[in-house]
């Protein structure tokens, strides 16, 4: 998504009372587990369950599809070493990694965040399965069939890499 000179604005305003902008820099005290130059995981002030890891950009973006590409790889290639780390730091023998991008998901803070909760067998904690016997609709399944290869196909044209043109066959979903 290219950011007009209008949201980029708006973003300035939102950084200024962010909770977060003011931890990243370092206006406000936190318990800082890993950092390079442009994330950071932090010790979530609030945890729902011990260990309870949050791991923001350093620059501020509300939502996801507002992250540059650049910044996207390097934010999510660090996902799995983050989530590997906590759960060796933890002791777990698991660990959910939790995105929640925008209010009706469930993000509560203006600044996106991936949440990582390390996880125990029967700890108790919420568990993010689906219930049995919850699918979708025939209305809903058509609606995200025909839609999700427009969306990837934007996205991609939008976003060029170069796997993006990978040889092969390209799938039928695609």
């Amino acid at each position: 998504m290219q950011l007009t000179p209008e949201i980029k604005a708006q973003l300035a305003e939102q950084k200024k009372e962010c909770i977060f902008c003011k931890i990243v820099s370092k206006e406000q005290e936190s318990k800082i587990v890993f950092e390079d130059d442009k994330t950071m995981a932090i010790l979530d002030i609030y945890p729902a369950i011990k260990g309870h890891m949050v791991y923001p950009l350093k620059e501020h973006y509300p939502i996801m599809p507002y992250i540059p590409a650049d910044e996207f790889n390097h934010f999510f290639g660090l996902v799995g070493q983050l989530a590997k780390a906590q759960k060796n730091a933890m002791v777990s023998t698991g660990v959910n990694v939790f995105i929640a991008n925008g209010g009706v998901a469930g993000q509560r803070a203006g600044h996106f965040m991936i949440h990582f909760f390390p996880r125990e067998n029967g700890d108790g904690f919420f568990n993010f399965l689906l219930k049995a016997k919850s699918t979708l609709g025939e209305k809903e399944s058509s609606m995200l069939a025909n839609n999700f290869p427009i969306m990837m196909q934007n996205h991609f044209s939008r976003n060029p890499a170069s796997w993006h043109q990978a040889k092969g066959d390209v799938p039928n979903y695609l």
